[in-house]
């Protein structure tokens, strides 16, 4: 299944290094991005049933991830939302879960984990 993949990250070169590696290993189609808290809810609950995976730094231009994953208060079962952040701390990451994240990872040492999360949303 390709995912349809929305980012949510303030910083050019992580997002464009996320496109082509993820582009390169998965079968994705990126259907958007944002890079502020409130561009990110309104393009995600605005768009509902027309992404799979939405990938969220957790700390963005005026806001943060947790508010924009916490907008998504029922994903449907088809969207699942992951955290991908610098600061993958362990209250962090609590924080994540409650505000809805399906998963959550460090940028660097579990960007290998998450590609191997992408590809199990993919063969489901």
């Amino acid at each position: 299944m390709t995912l349809l993949v929305f980012l949510v990250e303030d910083d050019p070169a992580i997002r464009a290094s996320l496109v082509n590696s993820m582009s390169s290993l998965l079968d994705v189609r990126f259907v958007g991005h944002a890079t502020s808290e409130q561009e990110a809810i309104h393009w995600l609950t605005s768009h509902r049933g027309q992404w799979n995976l939405a990938v969220v730094d957790l700390f963005i231009e005026g806001g943060t991830g947790f508010s924009v994953m916490a907008s998504i208060s029922r994903p449907l079962q088809s969207e699942h939302v992951v955290a991908l952040t610098n600061s993958a701390t362990p209250e962090n990451k609590r924080s994540a879960l409650q505000c809805g994240a399906h998963a959550v990872f460090d940028k660097t040492a579990e960007i290998g984990n998450f590609f191997v999360y992408c590809e199990s949303l993919e063969a489901a």
